[in-house]
């Protein structure tokens, strides 16, 4: 085969996964109310207690080789708009376009109120600000490379 080949395959392979990584997962099976439950206690915790100016760092999984270059990523939220992103390994800045993989405080709630009928929906929230600290959804698991998982943890909250 040759390298033109190569790499036009290699190239559509990287844009098919991208792709699959763009939207948040959304479940269609039907879940307890335990998921809604915990999520109104989260975020009533995160209203007494966070703010909408904050530092979170915060990790993405899902099948796509750009989220996996830029693995923890310190994130700087102001008026609960993510403003800036920058590695925690090498202290690299990410593109403003790169920002749109990661999730604010308010955003990860949307991620789980949408998610609330998937197939699986695993989530661990702050005991003290309510804020999801993981979370993990399959909507469908007959379908392949769906998964998707945030990992955050606050850094400094404003309050």
């Amino acid at each position: 085969m040759s390298k033109l080949k190569v790499i036009v395959l290699l190239l559509s392979f990287m844009f098919t996964v991208w792709v699959a990584c763009g939207e948040d997962p959304v479940g269609t099976d039907p879940n307890t109310e335990l998921v809604e439950d915990s999520l109104k206690n989260a975020k009533i915790l995160w209203q007494e207690n966070g703010d909408s100016t904050y530092i979170i760092e915060q990790s993405v999984g899902c099948f796509s080789p750009i989220v996996l270059l830029h693995g923890l990523v310190r994130l700087s939220v102001e008026n609960d708009s993510i403003v800036k992103g920058v590695r925690t390994d090498d202290n690299f800045e990410l593109e403003q376009s790169e920002l749109g993989l990661y999730r604010t405080i308010p955003e990860l709630f949307n991620v789980i109120a949408n998610a609330e009928n998937a197939d699986i929906l695993d989530v661990t929230y702050d005991s003290l600000y309510g804020y999801p600290l993981h979370i993990f959804v399959n909507p469908h698991l007959d379908c392949y490379d769906e998964e998707r998982s945030y990992r955050t943890r606050l850094i400094q909250a404003d309050n």
